[in-house]
């Protein structure tokens, strides 16, 4: 399975903090309800556990795997 999007360059961090929400959107689709997922960014990983302010340019996707993350 593959993706392609049409980007810009941008950061490391983006492009993991949008992978990771890709595949969490598959996994609830297809019905997985228990996931592990591991990153090597440690900014990916502090940015959806621990930061991730309003005025964060990818808030909207932070808080979209966190409501994914944390939901029953």
């Amino acid at each position: 399975m593959g993706s392609q999007r049409k980007l810009q360059f941008v950061s490391p961090t983006t492009v993991e903090v949008i992978a990771l929400l890709t595949v969490l959107q598959l996994c609830k689709q297809y019905g997985f309800q228990k996931v592990v997922a591991y990153t090597d960014s440690l900014e990916t990983y502090q940015l959806i556990l621990r930061d991730g302010s309003s005025h964060h340019p990818l808030y909207p996707e932070i808080m979209a795997i966190r409501d994914l993350v944390y939901s029953k």
